[in-house]
Order: structure tokens, then C-alpha cells, then sequence
């Protein structure tokens, strides 16, 4: 059910106040608000911005407060692929 650009889901997507999730300026701006949320909540912890990364994946609720869930796999993969496109974009 997620949509858009940055893939939100309905609930998260009216609390972000997104109204159309397909109009890519209010998801944009809604998935950056959402983000800048989770690294808020995530500072002051190991790995806020990797914490911040996974949360924004599987939903704040999810991620618990030690580092069990950041070294998952395929939420490390998740993480490399981010961060990675960051670089990209950072190098441009």
C-alpha cells in the first residue's frame, strides 16, 4: 500500500500531511519531515542515522532500542544501498 516517491503509506502519508502521496513536491516534503522525525528520535543513540534508515523501512515501533535489529542482513544491505545513493549524489 505504500505510494509515491517516498513510498508512504496512507496513515503515515495524512500525519505527514501529505493529501495526494503521487504529488512529488508534498511527498518529498512529507518523507524529509518524516525522516528529519526519525533522526530526532534517534539521536543520542549508537547508529542514530543507520537507526533513522531501518526506521523509516519498518516503522519506528519496530526498531527496538539496542543494536540487534541494526545488524540484520538485509537491513545492513538496506543501509549500504542508502547510504550509497548518497554518496552518488554527493559526488555528483
Amino acid at each position: 500500500g505504500a505510494k509515491g516517491l517516498g513510498q508512504r503509506i496512507d496513515s503515515t502519508a495524512s500525519h505527514m500531511g501529505i493529501s495526494d502521496p503521487y504529488d512529488i513536491d508534498q511527498n518529498l516534503r512529507g518523507s524529509l519531515g518524516y525522516f528529519k522525525k526519525l533522526l530526532d528520535m534517534s539521536s543520542g543513540l549508537s547508529s542514530p542515522t543507520e537507526r533513522a534508515l531501518i526506521s523509516y523501512l519498518v516503522g519506528p515501533g519496530a526498531v527496538s532500542k539496542d543494536d540487534s535489529f541494526l545488524n540484520n542482513q538485509k537491513n545492513q544491505e538496506y543501509i549500504s544501498t542508502i547510504l550509497g545513493f548518497r554518496e552518488q549524489i554527493l559526488n555528483r
